[in-house]
């Protein structure tokens, strides 16, 4: 029985919380080039966070945040595609992902 305790300690204490899509995010600031070599949950986490300012309170009420990952993945993609640019790799990803929440009409 003391075994089994200790497993369930162990597991309980040891195992990472899993963390939400939206958590951890840091590339707000960002160039492009910065943004091409961030990991896709970062990204995701970011446009996650751009996303939510962009939509307001009453719209990421009305979509969820389920509504606010597809959206983010959206942006996402958009400013992958605009960081395969090399010219203007020091451009901030923030004002590419405007543009993109502009071009996509969201």
């Amino acid at each position: 029985m003391r075994w089994l305790v200790a497993i369930l300690v162990v597991t309980f204490f040891a195992t990472p919380a899993l963390a939400e899509w939206y958590e951890g995010g840091t590339l707000h600031n960002a160039s492009l080039a910065q943004w091409k070599a961030g990991s896709y949950s970062d990204k995701l986490a970011t446009a996650g966070d751009w996303s939510v300012t962009i939509l307001g309170e009453a719209k990421v009420r009305k979509i969820g945040f389920s509504g606010v990952k597809v959206i983010a993945n959206e942006i996402v993609n958009c400013v992958d595609e605009v960081a395969k640019e090399n010219s203007i790799s020091s451009q901030r990803a923030s004002e590419m992902a405007a543009a993109c929440f502009i071009m996509l009409g969201l």
